[in-house]
């Protein structure tokens, strides 16, 4: 059993990591996503916000992702799970909203916006690629999301009690 915990532990853990780059390429790509204009994803910022709810998630995790049980392990990991679920839940907000982004975009007539094709075109492919990388990207939060709290579940950080110590 102290076998298998100290790999889901592991495990917690280097999802906490990726939880914490993929809050920052959020971030990033949220910012980027605000500066080219024509879909209604940037203007409520949603990249921006729910990356840095995924940073301070895997920041979460790290600590609650420890080897040794300790009621601080135990405290980190329970919040680590809450905030994992709600990352799936922001995970699922990101695919629907950039999945409405992307119908968006490729049904919109380019006459409607721009004077020229060529224009166009290049705004087109520039925010096509920030919408698909931003879609993948909440797909993964989903999956991680949804990982995280299976792994910090099997370390049952509220069900078994440390013995007390007179």
């Amino acid at each position: 059993m102290a076998e298998n915990s100290a790999s889901v532990a592991k495990m917690a853990r280097l999802l906490a990591i990726n939880q914490i780059v993929i809050g920052f390429l959020l971030f990033s790509f949220g910012i980027a996503d605000r500066l080219v204009p024509g879909s209604f994803t940037g203007y409520v910022y949603s990249g921006v916000w729910i990356g840095i709810w995924m940073c301070i998630t895997g920041a979460l995790g790290i600590p609650g992702s420890g080897r040794e049980r300790t009621n601080t392990r135990n405290s980190f990991a329970g919040v680590f799970m809450g905030f994992s679920i709600t990352s799936a839940v922001f995970g699922g907000i990101i695919i629907l909203f950039y999945s409405i982004g992307i119908s968006q975009i490729t049904s919109s007539d380019p006459e409607f916006y721009f004077d020229d094709v060529e224009s166009y075109n290049e705004y087109y492919q520039g925010k096509m690629a920030i919408l698909a990388i931003m879609l993948m990207m909440g797909i993964a939060t989903f999956g991680i999301g949804i990982w995280v709290a299976i792994c910090t579940c099997l370390l049952k950080p509220c069900c078994e009690q440390q013995p007390q110590v007179e």
